[in-house]
């Protein structure tokens, strides 16, 4: 069930009836609320359809991220 032509129209900002500045705003409130899993859905689906301010925003998740999940004690 891999259909690339609808991968292509799922991220094409023209198909979402809202355009993508609204599904940017939907991820940034979700992360205000602390729903950060489905901020970074939108997100990445908003950097999919090529807005740089939702790649700079998944940028500034993973940097937020990147100590919490670290294995190795930092001393």
């Amino acid at each position: 069930m891999n259909n690339p032509d609808l991968a292509l129209q799922a991220l094409d900002s023209h198909v979402w009836p809202h355009g993508w500045d609204y599904a940017l705003l939907f991820g940034a409130l979700l992360y205000l609320a602390g729903r950060v899993e489905g901020a970074r859905f939108w997100f990445q689906y908003v950097a999919g359809a090529g807005s740089q301010a939702a790649a700079r925003c998944l940028y500034l998740l993973h940097l937020s991220r990147a100590g919490r999940s670290s294995p190795h004690p930092t001393s």
